[in-house]
Formats: structure tokens, C-alpha cells, sequence
């Protein structure tokens, strides 16, 4: 069977089987996980993901089956209420085999 999402490589929303489906979204945030430690923010109270500016963070996607290299993965990145590409605040990022991200 088909379930719907926002946007995927069908352009329709439609999600097909074979598809590479993001399942979970690991933003390695615990006051003692990795980039908690990395950005110096282990020891602020919250849970949530604090990083600094101009630094790397990791995150961890999960599949619904196995990353193939002939995959096609991006990462689209809104900030606030209203996100515009040139305000930096709508961001696409190719990620995987050939691309410059890590």
C-alpha cells in the first residue's frame, strides 16, 4: 500500500514501495550525547538540541530499509515562521555519496 507524506523523490507525496523513507530523526541531543559535548552546552539544563552557530552537529536518520549509494537524500532546513531561500532561513542539503556534506 501507498501513505502520504509532505515531499518525497515521487513529487506527489505519494509514498511507493522501495521508496528510501525517513523513519526517525536522531538529533543527538541529551545533555550527555555527542553534540551536547562538542558545542560545550552538556551542562545547561534542557534536553533539547543546543549548538552554536557556525559549528558542525550530527544527526542520526533512520531508513526504512538500507542507505543504497544510488539513493537520492536531501536535508531541507526551515527556519521561523516565514523560511525564504534568500534569507538563508530555507536551506537544501544534498547529502551522501558525491555531495560535499558529511
Amino acid at each position: 500500500g501507498s501513505r502520504t507524506g509532505d515531499v518525497n523523490a515521487a513529487g506527489d507525496g505519494t509514498i511507493r514501495e522501495g521508496m528510501l523513507v525517513v523513519t526517525g530523526v536522531d538529533l543527538l541531543s541529551a545533555r550527555s550525547d555527542q553534540n551536547r559535548r562538542e558545542h560545550h552546552t552538556d551542562e545547561f539544563e534542557y534536553d533539547e538540541l543546543i549548538i552554536r552557530r557556525g559549528q558542525p552537529f550530527h544527526v542520526v536518520l533512520h531508513f526504512s530499509r538500507p542507505y543504497e549509494s544510488s539513493d537520492h537524500v536531501a536535508l531541507e532546513l526551515l527556519i521561523g515562521n516565514n523560511p525564504e531561500v534568500g534569507k538563508g532561513t530555507h536551506v537544501i542539503i544534498p547529502v551522501g555519496k558525491g555531495s560535499s556534506g558529511g
